[in-house]
């Protein structure tokens, strides 16, 4: 018998015998998995309803309505968001930052006007857009 091929079957052996006895039970390696995507209510139309409504008393050039309803907007969000806040914290923040910047624009007594107001909720809607649908 040739000791080279002794040595070089045994080494064979030992190279192979690692994958022989992972699959000897009939498994497969397992790859990685990928995170799974934040699970949360995207249904962002009733937030949009308010804001759509804020944004034509604006239009109107009725802030005196149209604040009041920024500030039930704000409520009603902070409520409905927790599980958005949770997943998605930058965007929730970009979201209710741009809030509080339009609820100021429809406020008369914080120098607010039709035109301000109407950019900044239109703004709002915008960003809110950015949520993904469900």
């Amino acid at each position: 018998m040739n000791v080279a091929k002794i040595v070089l079957g045994t080494v064979a052996l030992l190279l192979t015998a690692p994958c022989l006895a992972s699959g000897a039970n009939g498994d497969a390696p397992k790859a990685p998995t990928a995170a799974a995507a934040p699970a949360y209510n995207h249904d962002m139309s009733a937030y949009k309803k308010l804001a759509e409504d804020a944004l034509k008393l604006a239009q109107a050039n009725n802030l005196a309505a149209a604040y009041p309803k920024t500030k039930e907007l704000e409520k009603v969000w902070d409520k409905g968001t927790e599980d958005l806040k949770k997943a998605e914290l930058k965007l929730w923040t970009e979201i209710d930052d741009q809030m509080d910047v339009a609820i100021d624009a429809t406020n008369p007594a914080k120098g607010g006007t039709k035109a301000k107001s109407t950019a900044e909720l239109q703004k709002w809607l915008d960003m809110l857009a950015k949520v993904p649908a469900n």
